[in-house]
């Protein structure tokens, strides 16, 4: 429905030639073809879209602005047919300018709603955990104090500020949809040492990680590690446990920690394990138990140290005596060897971990 009445304005332009004064000039507010009208229906329409950004606002309190600077520039009457022109210009641009305004504000409530979705997803579905991206974030901070009698790591009795390993799991990963028994923990470290657990083992523990050490030196988060006469990194998170003795070696106690992942046995263990050689599965267990942490099999363990399968094993250029005596004393061979010595295994041990060694160069990926 058009508005009715009309709108006087003063054109100074508009002069009785009889009596040289200014005559009030009317102009029809329901015309279509005057600019105010436009105007009048583009203000009741923009005010209705919500919400309005404020350059939009602006764009149209200038283009007011200009359509009465130009009636008080006395352009109307000597112009007003260029003038239609350029108001239906303008307003055709104004509606395009509102139509796109509109467009990009559903796309952006779209990619809104895409990322939140995204981001609830990855935290429900994911089968890893980045630390170092929760302490970015401030989810790391509601730690209290754990003590451990008998720290394998620093032999001695320790505190840490810590976060229990379970609350973790549960609320960033997909711990609740799957089966612990067919998954194993992979543990993974700045300087590539990769321990892994069954999943079951480390769930059914008091494990937590630690984000600081209480008895560290005064203005350090915390106290040096010196192993084999190398000092080791602590930081930034280390796995500790309540009530675990400091001899079990199937617990795994690493530091300089960075992420965590929960990996199927069908994609990971599973497939370096020996399948019909009750031999090379004794050797198999020795080499999970005390190897797989540094180097891996078929590109699977750790990166601390070489792979030693895959594309050649190390059957396959060590003489099996020195390979013996390596794995055995690796110091005895190499100067400032980063390899340690390993004292919880016997020289039967160590023929088994060979005998496992030969059977996978057969079984290369």
């Amino acid at each position: 429905m058009l508005l009715q009445g009309y709108i006087t304005v003063k054109i100074d332009s508009k002069i009785s030639q009889e009596t040289n004064v200014i005559t009030p000039f009317k102009i029809p507010f329901r015309s279509p073809r005057n600019g105010i009208f436009y105007f009048a229906l583009i203000l009741k329409g923009v005010y209705k879209l919500s919400p309005l950004s404020k350059l939009l606002k602006y764009c149209l309190i200038l283009s007011i602005t200009l359509l009465v600077t130009l009636f008080q520039l006395q352009l109307y009457s000597l112009f007003k047919h260029k003038m239609h022109k350029l108001y239906l210009k303008l307003v055709a641009l104004l509606f395009l300018t509102l139509a796109s305004c509109q467009q990009q504000g559903k796309q952006h409530k779209i990619v809104a709603e895409n990322t939140t979705n995204a981001s609830t997803k990855q935290i429900v579905d994911s089968m890893s955990i980045d630390l170092l991206a929760l302490q970015q974030e401030g989810k790391l901070k509601n730690t209290h104090l754990v003590t451990v009698q008998d720290d394998p790591v620093y032999h001695s009795i320790k505190r840490y500020q810590a976060v229990a390993l379970s609350k973790l799991l549960s609320s960033y990963t997909a711990i609740k949809t799957i089966d612990p028994k067919n998954y194993q923990i992979v543990f993974e470290c700045e300087d590539g040492y990769k321990p892994m657990m069954p999943l079951q083992k480390i769930m059914d523990s008091k494990a937590y990680v630690a984000v600081s050490d209480i008895d560290a030196p005064k203005g350090q988060l915390w106290s040096e590690i010196i192993k084999d006469g190398h000092e080791m990194k602590a930081a930034p998170f280390y796995l500790i446990y309540e009530a675990v003795p400091a001899n079990e070696t199937d617990y795994k106690w690493p530091y300089n920690l960075v992420k965590i992942q929960l990996v199927n046995n069908s994609l990971n263990i599973a497939l370096i394990a020996p399948k019909d050689d009750p031999k090379a599965q004794a050797g198999f267990d020795l080499f999970d138990k005390n190897c797989v942490t540094c180097h891996a099999i078929n590109k699977i363990g750790g990166t601390m140290g070489p792979e030693l399968n895959y594309p050649k094993s190390v059957t396959e250029y060590w003489k099996k005596d020195q390979l013996k005596k390596f794995i055995q004393h690796p110091a005895s061979f190499r100067n400032d060897v980063k390899m340690p010595t390993l004292t919880n295994i016997t020289p039967r041990d160590i023929d088994q971990i060979f005998y496992y060694l030969e059977y996978m160069s057969y079984h290369k990926i």
